[in-house]
């Protein structure tokens, strides 16, 4: 067997030679054995060897040098110190190492002392004096000053022990559940197992909810070694003893990057160690110092500390920072975390155990960390010096500079779904650090006051921010009130908060035209669609959740009349706001829409909102939602068969959309009766919708000759042939001479394929040559207007406006993409 296979028959050193074969190597060969040679060892072991008087293993066994004991063997409790001028036979030097040809050495009169590895547990020095004195054993004991860690201070002869915080009498205690003691016993006994000298502090968010008499399965234990040599110790013991209710450890990054290459590089010793326990999630976090020499990173460089006063210190909350020996049952706080609970009557304060700006400065996503604790705890107070470092400019840069969006999309998000995110919404947009926040380009042409702007308009008696955080207070209360679920109650407070930032757009306030002293909004719900997307994207929500958050923005304005609408009114909305290819999956859309409608009514000026008047048409369209004609979005005759009914057309001409909007029409008001619609399947339900299609079929043979006439293609088209065909045409369901009451003199456009907030691109140099990309941010009567994205990003974006009747030929090129 190679002395490579040999050494990685040691838990501690099979890594160190993988990953270092040539150094570990290189420290075995630099020196010659001495006399006096370590073999390392755990507590539980040494009563095998002691009452055995053997030392054994599968292998041969190896001696070592103090010195590469003390550098690679530190994680096992014991070092045996054998005189090897005692072993006669088999034994061959390898440098700094003696191998020792046979897997059995008899111990009697060999070991001249006992060393005891540094350990947090004062009682190991005992328990080891105890076995030595228990089984007669002529060595004497000494504690290592150095073998457990290069960072550690460890206990010696001299009884000048490491001060041990006592908990006061008047620190709460936590008590534990039967699943908590047993798996809190298991680790224990792992730990007595394999001999390692660790403190097993929980920290975190386990301690702060126990204290607070809630429920938590988040298990972090802070353990002064590497994390995850810690879960395979834990791990070697369930196998040992077969215990089925370990699962398999893995590591977990300390890194705060989304860099795999950094997270790969990072070594053991800095690694958590993740291992379940009769299911529940276990993680051993090392702990550590802190500290940030890039200015332009939130990824620090990490110390290990074997003191948790030093690893409480760069902890985001003191109330984050309160630690539970698992050993002694104890609470240790060493920043005055229990007092800011609040546990006397007391309000919670949140604040930094060491200095916010600091804190905030070296990692700025603490921020918002701190803003969600407030929502999750509505009665808490922020520190004013916390509240002082949230208005620093410099904290404001820090977060530009280092934040990924993942990682605040995840904060933000928990914080809207708290259960009260107006006051941490508050603060955000109070110290401007909102504009850090959602740091996106639309952000940065927004009027001087931002959010805090007055709206100036009879319908609002709050400035903007006013009404919108009185908007998403509603809208929170309203979800809660309907038992939606935290996920959409997030979403909808999403769409609440942005549903007017388009207002802040400088192009979108204008006075009115009738009074001056008043300003106007038109087209607001298109920025404030456009800014939210934006927005999300950048802190990494997702399309389909964004998706929802624009479609509720985009038409949180149209029902504001709602109790003037008819069926086909109805009808237009419900499909209208349906997002393309998931309408069974968000079927329910309409009615998030009115929930928001409700709430921005109420937010209005006093008497704006009628409950009993918003109840009536919130009855009236999910009425109209669960009706025949509610439930068949789609119209009865599918284009194949109007097709074959018009073989003389062309499809591109669009008389087939047409001829669906006017059935679906008629679906909407009753005239094509819906009714098998909720009905069972068999013979009646065939019969009436055989029905249904007669009556759609009948109704197209009515309007087939105006259709024929509008579509059909000219011999020689002139140039105003658009023109021609639109203006001349004879709406359907008229006879000719016949006055249609609505009728607009003047060239009617034809029913355009072009709709707000379509992607499109412009191809006027051909295919091969590189082409425009835009977005169609209105359509006004005639006019489309098309936001064309710059060559790069020192350009501003171009709108073009083309009209659909004078402009045929030019919007021919341009191409929609989706």
């Amino acid at each position: 067997m190679s002395l490579i296979d040999l050494l990685c028959s040691y838990r501690t050193l099979r890594d160190r030679v993988i990953s270092q074969e040539s150094s570990v190597i290189k420290d075995i060969m630099s020196n010659e054995p001495s006399r006096n040679l370590i073999f390392p060892c755990d507590i539980i072991d040494l009563r095998k060897i002691f009452g055995s008087q053997l030392v054994t293993g599968k292998f041969p066994i190896l001696l070592f040098s103090l010195r590469f004991a003390q550098k690679y063997l530190k994680d096992y409790s014991v070092f045996l110190t054998i005189d090897s001028e005692k072993i006669l036979d088999n034994k061959k030097k390898n440098g700094s190492i003696l191998v020792i040809d046979t897997d059995t050495i008899n111990i009697q009169n060999i070991i001249s002392r006992i060393i005891i590895n540094n350990t947090s547990n004062p009682l190991y020095f005992e328990q080891v004096r105890k076995l030595v004195k228990e089984y007669k054993i002529g060595a004497e004991c000494l504690i290592s000053n150095t073998v457990p860690g290069v960072e550690s201070q460890s206990l010696i002869l001299s009884h000048n022990k490491k001060k041990i915080i006592k908990t006061s009498q008047k620190t709460p205690q936590i008590i534990l559940n039967n699943d908590e003691k047993q798996i809190f016993d298991l680790i224990i006994q792992a730990k007595k197992y394999s001999g390692l000298p660790i403190k097993l502090l929980c920290a975190g968010g386990w301690v702060r909810d126990h204290l607070l008499g809630l429920p938590s399965d988040d298990i972090d234990i802070a353990v002064n070694a590497p994390g995850y040599s810690v879960a395979l110790a834990i791990k070697e013991y369930g196998d040992k003893y077969h215990i089925q209710t370990i699962s398999n450890p893995h590591r977990v990054s300390l890194e705060k990057t989304n860099d795999p290459i950094k997270k790969e590089e990072q070594s053991d010793k800095l690694m958590v160690g993740g291992i379940d326990i009769m299911g529940k999630k276990i993680e051993f976090v090392p702990m550590r110092t802190e500290s940030y020499p890039d200015p332009n990173s939130r990824t620090p460089v990490i110390t290990n500390t074997n003191d948790p006063r030093e690893d409480s210190k760069r902890r985001d909350l003191s109330i984050n920072a309160i630690y539970y020996n698992i050993e002694t049952q104890q609470v240790e706080d060493y920043v005055g975390g229990i007092k800011d609970l609040g546990l006397n009557n007391t309000p919670m304060l949140l604040r930094t155990p060491d200095d916010p700006v600091k804190t905030f400065t070296e990692d700025p996503l603490r921020v918002l960390r701190t803003l969600r604790f407030h929502s999750r705890y509505p009665k808490s107070i922020i520190s004013p010096d916390v509240i002082e470092a949230m208005r620093n400019p410099l904290i404001h840069q820090a977060y530009k500079n280092k934040v990924s969006s993942e990682r605040a999309g995840k904060e933000i998000m928990k914080m809207v779904t708290s259960e009260d995110p107006v006051s941490a919404l508050k603060l955000l947009f109070d110290t401007d650090m909102y504009k850090a926040v959602f740091n996106v380009s639309s952000m940065e042409d927004i009027v001087p006051e931002g959010i805090k702007m007055d709206q100036q308009t009879p319908h609002h008696d709050k400035n903007l921010l006013d009404h919108t955080l009185a908007v998403v207070s509603n809208l929170n209360t309203i979800m809660k009130q309907n038992n939606e679920s935290d996920y959409m109650r997030g979403l909808l407070n999403f769409a609440a908060l942005f549903h007017d930032f388009g207002k802040m757009k400088k192009d979108i306030p204008t006075p009115h035209p009738k009074n001056p002293n008043q300003m106007q909004y038109l087209e607001h719900e298109d920025a404030s669609t456009s800014m939210a997307d934006d927005i999300l994207k950048s802190i990494g929500i997702g399309k389909d959740d964004r998706d929802i958050v624009s479609q509720i923005i985009k038409y949180h304005m149209k029902p504001h009349n709602a109790d003037e609408w008819s069926n086909k009114a109805k009808g237009r909305f419900l499909r209208d706001t349906k997002l393309p290819g998931k309408e069974e999956e968000h079927k329910d859309l309409w009615k998030y829409i009115m929930y928001h409608v409700q709430a921005d009514q109420m937010a209005g000026k006093p008497g704006k909102h009628d409950p009993e008047k918003f109840k009536q048409v919130f009855d009236s369209l999910q009425s109209f939602v669960q009706s025949p004609a509610g439930s068949s979005p789609k119209p009865i005759i599918d284009g194949n068969e109007i097709m074959k009914l018009f073989p003389q057309l062309k499809p591109a001409t669009g008389y087939i959309k047409e001829i669906q909007q006017k059935i679906i029409e008629m679906q909407d008001s009753g005239e094509i009766n819906m009714n098998y619609i909720n009905m069972p399947e068999g013979p009646e339900r065939k019969n009436l919708e055989q029905v249904a299609k007669n009556q759609a079929l009948e109704a197209i043979k009515l309007m087939g000759p105006q259709i024929i006439e509008k579509y059909k293609e000219t011999p020689k088209m002139s140039k105003n042939w658009f023109k021609s065909v639109v203006g001349q045409s004879i709406p359907i369901g008229l006879s000719p001479g016949q006055k249609d009451p609505e009728i607009i003199k003047g060239p009617k456009i034809q029913p355009s394929s072009y709709e707000v907030g379509m992607i499109v691109r412009d191809r006027r140099k051909g295919i091969a040559n590189p082409q425009k990309h835009g977005k169609i941010v209105s359509i006004k009567g005639n006019a489309i207007t098309i936001e064309w994205e710059p060559k790069n990003s020192k350009e501003k974006k171009i709108k073009q406006v083309l009209d659909l009747v004078e402009d045929t030929h030019l919007l021919s090129l341009i191409v929609a993409e989706v």
